[in-house]
């Protein structure tokens, strides 16, 4: 977000979580959103289909919790949830589509506005094209200063690949879809 005049550091944790319906594992969440001093969370695969504050509370802390907006798991998957410290930040919930979570955060101190957008990606390559479509079709939405993060389940380069099966079609696509972003 270059360009912006910030006088406060924001801290932004994103993480791809893989499930929280374990107690100890929400309190470790929480625990490192609190000692990392987060002030925007973004989590994925979080498998909680019903969100409630309880829920809530004990994977954010109470500083997270009022200033949040999900997208509820459906199954095992397709859930993302983006959270803002209310002390700093406020968050309107702007759109939800099958893959992503976009909100609008203002900066209260500086009453400065940009998006952002949570996604969890899909794994099929047919799921991976309408995805991609969905992120370019949000484009027209969003603000100038916009924050695309998450996990795309996709590559930008062949370094990003643990193993050599790359799909050099879908890399290009992705890798397209991202620069005409």
């Amino acid at each position: 977000m270059s360009g912006l005049n910030v006088t406060k550091n924001y801290a932004i944790l994103c993480w791809n979580v893989r499930g929280l319906n374990d107690g100890a594992k929400r309190a470790s969440v929480r625990n490192l959103i609190i000692s990392s001093g987060a002030t925007v969370v973004c989590l994925q695969e979080t498998k909680i289909e019903n969100w409630n504050q309880q829920l809530l509370n004990e994977t954010l802390g109470p500083d997270l919790v009022i200033n949040c907006t999900f997208l509820p798991s459906s199954g095992a998957s397709g859930d993302i949830l983006i959270a803002a410290s209310e002390r700093f930040l406020k968050l309107l919930p702007m759109q939800i589509t099958e893959h992503t979570v976009s909100g609008r955060i203002t900066m209260l101190e500086e009453n400065i506005s940009w998006c952002i957008t949570g996604v969890y990606g899909p794994q099929t390559d047919p799921e991976k094209i309408v995805i991609m479509q969905e992120i370019s079709d949000l484009k027209h939405h969003m603000d100038e200063q916009w924050l695309l993060l998450g996990d795309f389940n996709l590559i930008y380069s062949v370094e990003d690949k643990n193993n050599q099966r790359v799909n050099i079609n879908m890399l290009n696509r992705f890798r397209d879809t991202i620069d005409n972003l």
